[in-house]
């Protein structure tokens, strides 16, 4: 998003204004003068470290999350249960007819990047001020650059009748004092991701890019939830503007705000983009054509990821953040080992092998002094993986991804109606503490299993058991979904999505 940095400025003391107006020699107040502007130096040097490296709330993501959670927007009725979910659902339930709202459903649920709709792209082109809300005039908003969307993107009207339409949502509202009443609940938050923010390693980045860690802004966005998104834009004064943003998913027993090592990984991973994207867009004609043809091989594991230009700048970004891990040890064996893994099954699934060839870059790095210098090597890596995928990569992936391979009933089999259980066996070990006993969609035609989910059970690590609760109905097709959550032991890869369909005599 586009951001104007926010510079804390120091003066000058009024102690020290004062020992300058005495009766000193020229000397004395020159060296006085030099020890104050010395002094002024480093503390001004102090806040933008911090500044950089702070999470914070911020009104217009606050403002533009509560709306599209009143949309029905799936993304945003997904974060915890909590007081101030509770708080907002009370407060604003009132409002959830406005014109503003409406406005929002009809014109945006066609219109999804990632799932992430387009107001929360233009909160950070939005200002606020004592006047209500417009458009920030000191970015240029066109439909080209606004939101940074390159497909179903507002036309400029649109964007336009949208901040008109919040600026009277806001007013109606008086959001500003439901936003000054969370005070408490936003401090809380802040304070709990910033002990995390702590932990980064700025310096890396500058060995790493060869760019000094300049995050603008680093959003804590409580109604996003599992949702995080990074941005990066050149301002008017030919800056880069490097900004993030995490949700919040955990409260502890006590209710209070929660982040841990995988909040860390986000932030590791939405910062790298920052700096990884740009690169990628001066290779993109290099690396497109390439990445057109590994599509072609994984686009079914790459779910929302599944565009070309996915595979070059999600696919690169997380070298970038794997090399961070790795660098500073953030990761143990088993864990890292994991991740891999997982990555691999959801499609990028040369990701193992990039990082070792990654060794080339550290172990030389007179030849390429930064990751931008080893583009042209990786483009190089890229192409052998499309000549190695029917061989190698894609029977790899295979061996480690948890199946279903049988069931019963079986799949598309005619049974009696007093069966009591359904029962699915797995290829791998899988982790026994999950549970699932989902309904299939409605394209199906089929009816929801009576489950007995009190006494749902894993007979060992590859039998999973589903008892009934009553008989089935005669002459009915029933379904039944095993969902991509569920992870195997040894890998901690998620299965494929299958669906059971059956039917009754």
């Amino acid at each position: 998003m586009k951001i104007i940095k926010e510079i804390e400025k120091s003066r000058l003391t009024e102690d020290a204004l004062n020992e300058l107006k005495g009766g000193e020699s020229e000397n004395m107040k020159n060296g006085i003068l030099k020890k104050y502007l010395a002094l002024i130096v480093l503390i001004a040097q102090i806040p933008i470290v911090f500044a950089q490296t702070s999470a914070k709330i911020d009104e217009r993501l606050e403002l533009t999350t509560v709306v599209l959670r009143l949309t029905g927007q799936n993304a945003f009725t997904r974060a915890p249960d909590s007081k101030y979910t509770a708080d907002i659902d009370s407060y604003f339930f009132k409002f959830k007819d406005h014109e503003l709202i409406n406005f929002v459903k009809n014109t945006i649920h066609s219109r999804k990047v990632l799932n992430l709709p387009l107001p929360v792209e233009l909160a950070g082109d939005i200002k606020i001020t004592s006047k209500g809300i417009a458009l920030n005039d000191l970015w240029s908003l066109s439909v080209e650059d606004s939101a940074n969307i390159n497909e179903g993107t507002w036309t400029l009207k649109e964007i336009k009748e949208y901040v008109r339409l919040l600026n009277k949502f806001y007013k109606e509202t008086n959001f500003h004092t439901f936003y000054l009443n969370q005070t408490e609940f936003y401090s809380e938050v802040q304070d709990s991701l910033n002990k995390i923010v702590s932990q980064i390693d700025t310096s890396w980045f500058m060995d790493f890019f060869g760019k000094s860690f300049e995050m603008a802004n680093i959003w804590v966005v409580p109604l996003l939830g599992p949702h995080n998104f990074a941005d990066m834009r050149i301002g008017k004064d030919g800056k880069e503007y490097h900004n993030c943003a995490i949700g919040l998913t955990h409260f502890d027993s006590l209710n209070a705000p929660q982040f841990d090592q995988k909040t860390f990984m986000l932030l590791i991973h939405e910062i790298c983009h920052n700096y990884n994207n740009p690169i990628c867009e001066k290779y993109e004609e290099d690396f497109l054509p390439i990445c057109d043809t590994l599509l072609n091989f994984v686009g079914e594991y790459l779910d929302y990821y599944g565009q070309s230009s996915s595979i070059l700048y999600e696919g690169l970004n997380r070298v970038c953040e794997y090399s961070y891990y790795m660098a500073h040890n953030s990761l143990t064996d088993e864990y890292l080992n994991r991740r891999i893994n997982s990555e691999e099954c959801s499609g990028f699934v040369w990701m193992d092998e990039i990082l070792k060839y990654m060794e080339v870059f550290h172990n030389n790095r007179e030849l390429f002094p930064t990751y931008e210098h080893f583009m042209p090597q990786l483009k190089l890596f890229y192409e052998d993986v499309v000549k190695k995928m029917d061989n190698y990569y894609l029977p790899k992936m295979k061996l480690k991804e948890p199946q279903v391979v049988a069931t019963f009933p079986v799949k598309n089999s005619i049974v009696d109606t007093t069966i009591s259980k359904v029962e699915i066996i797995f290829s791998q070990p899988m982790q026994t503490g999950v549970r699932f006993a989902r309904s299939v969609d409605n394209t199906y035609n089929a009816l929801p299993l009576p489950v007995d989910f009190d006494n749902i059970y894993w007979l060992n690590e590859y039998h999973y058991v589903i008892p009934l609760q009553t008989p089935l109905k005669p002459n009915s097709r029933y379904g039944l979904r095993v969902p991509p959550s569920i992870p195997s032991k040894k890998y901690g890869i998620p299965t494929l999505p299958y669906d059971l369909i059956f039917e009754t005599k």
